[in-house]
């Protein structure tokens, strides 16, 4: 059997490759089907997000959230990330991991994978509000993942605030696994 070709992904350009092809992300397969509007992706938006996802990610390998005081005004998101770990009981073994099914011409990084309160999970943070594409993200990362059957996994939003406070929505709609293999088949058409 040939060597497989490696994975990687280009943080710089924010792409994923298997060996010398490019698989398409979850958020451009979003994006391009327009359920991504492009409204709520500012410069600051995007700065906000890695700076936060740098440092809770950082919370989760070693325990310690970092400098905080860098953007104090973001904080408060860590702070509530932190909460959210002291109070609700997961284990995670993904944390901000790139994964490939080049089988699918797709990968992404799911924020979190692992146990939220003793279920398998596919966990993302958001520093915003519910939107309507967030359930179809997660059932695409579900998917990703792999290893158990669509649907079996639990996708959870975790979305933090600036106060330090949290709120747990978990995406629970079949429909969302629907369109994601909508989604799929048109990336199949086209790679």
């Amino acid at each position: 059997m040939p060597p497989r070709p490696a994975n990687r992904f280009d943080a710089a350009s924010h792409r994923y490759y298997a060996g010398s092809v490019e698989l398409v992300s979850v958020t451009t397969l979003l994006e391009r089907d327009g359920q991504l509007d492009s409204w709520w992706f500012t410069e600051e938006s995007r700065d906000r997000g890695q700076w936060v996802h740098a440092r809770t990610a950082e919370f989760d390998l070693t325990g310690e959230s970092g400098d905080l005081s860098r953007h104090e005004e973001w904080a408060g998101y860590v702070r509530a990330y932190e909460s959210f770990r002291r109070l609700v009981p997961c284990r995670f073994d993904l944390v901000e991991v790139p994964l490939y099914r080049p089988d699918l011409g797709l990968a992404g990084t799911p924020d979190r994978g692992g146990l939220v309160y003793g279920r398998e999970t596919v966990l993302d943070l958001k520093t915003g509000g519910p939107l309507e594409w967030h359930g179809r993200q997660l059932a695409l990362y579900d998917i990703l993942r792999g290893q158990l059957p669509p649907g079996t996994r639990q996708r959870i939003g975790l979305y933090l605030s600036t106060t330090g406070k949290f709120k747990i929505k978990p995406y629970t709609l079949t429909s969302d696994y629907r369109e994601a293999e909508r989604l799929l088949s048109g990336l199949r058409r086209t790679a």
